[in-house]
């Protein structure tokens, strides 16, 4: 009872008292503990709060309006474009590959077929295409201090449609995450991290500099880990966040400052069942203390591709996808999964 008391003592006191005026971190290099390395993908009990509280994170659900601004589609185009990703989806799951194994990885047949299923029927609806790049599985890596310890990563995401003109902000006022309490404290041990053996603390946004389109618009990610969206929004957070933190550092900021210029992302997840839209709002390197400005992500309620007869999220068969019927000729997927898809890709840039 007593160190209950003692703690929330402490947190007011560092909440009201305390200035938080993001001064950047010096590090020294004999200083410097070996980091723990954190993966994107997890299966732990509430993976969403420990990714709040490892990237000093507020979670908001509903996703920013400014995403849904460009509603150029009539509803006759909007009907040909389905009927078309329809035919073109049917053919993907009927032409997939039945595994051996049922323990077999299945990202890259996602991503050789769903993905580009999808994204070859909207892509001439992208903001800017002329001005655009579709990477595909960069190498992103990166690390940062929470509380006095250093956290590194290292993954590659499916695809990547990056820019040449950064995204607008999802929230203008910044200062309105000073008030919202974040989950935890989280020891290394409730994440379940381990040290990595050298001190390495990479950082790589995943292309080189004087890269034309820099910025991230829409993150593409397969996740077949995943047994609920807990575990999404904690592949979600930890992606857009590692993302934004390298490509941060790259252009001088250091762990401790607050950004000038907030940057932003977007990410899409999918299991080939189920989709999770989600964005992130960088705001701050200061991840030291709970307190002061957060960083910020959306989420929606993860939606279904199309109406399946078993556990979206269900373990153990030999097939990515629904496993339909030879004599099937039609597919219906959702509208409110495809509409946001599509408002996903054709979000204007500054």
């Amino acid at each position: 009872m007593a160190a209950k008391i003692a703690q929330t003592l402490v947190k007011s006191v560092s909440k009201f008292e305390i200035p938080h005026t993001g001064i950047p971190i010096i590090i020294r290099p004999f200083v410097v503990k070996k980091a723990y390395v954190v993966h994107p993908k997890v299966t732990s009990f509430q993976a969403d709060l420990k990714a709040q509280w490892l990237t000093k994170t507020c979670l908001r659900e509903g996703l920013p309006a400014s995403i849904f601004s460009q509603d150029d589609l009539s509803k006759g185009q909007f009907t040909f474009l389905k009927e078309r990703m329809e035919k073109s989806f049917l053919q993907t799951i009927a032409s997939q590959k039945i595994g051996v194994k049922w323990k077999m990885n299945y990202d890259a047949d996602l991503l050789e077929s769903l993905f580009p299923s999808l994204l070859l029927q909207c892509w001439h609806l992208a903001d800017n295409v002329q001005d655009s790049f579709l990477d595909f599985q960069p190498c992103i890596s990166t690390h940062w201090c929470r509380d006095h310890n250093f956290y590194q990563t290292t993954f590659s995401p499916g695809y990547v449609l990056r820019m040449a003109k950064p995204l607008p902000l999802f929230e203008q006022d910044v200062n309105s995450t000073i008030a919202i309490d974040l989950p935890g404290p989280y020891h290394p041990v409730d994440l379940g991290v381990f040290r990595h053996p050298t001190n390495h603390l990479p950082n790589s946004p995943g292309y080189n500099s004087g890269h034309k389109t820099p910025y991230p618009a829409t993150m593409f990610l397969s996740d077949f880990m995943s047994r609920n969206q807990e575990q999404m929004l904690h592949h979600g957070i930890h992606v857009m966040f590692s993302q934004l933190v390298a490509m941060a550092m790259k252009q001088g900021y250091h762990p401790g400052q607050h950004l000038d210029k907030p940057m932003t992302t977007k990410c899409i997840i999918t299991n080939g069942r189920v989709c999770t839209f989600m964005a992130y709002q960088l705001n701050t390197l200061s991840l030291q203390e709970d307190f002061g400005i957060k960083n910020i992500a959306w989420f929606e309620n993860f939606k279904t591709l199309y109406d399946a007869n078993s556990d979206p999220f269900r373990k153990g068969r030999k097939t990515f996808y629904e496993v339909l019927p030879p004599e099937t000729k039609s597919l219906i997927l959702n509208e409110e999964c495809l509409k946001t898809f599509i408002a996903f890709l054709t979000q204007k840039t500054k």
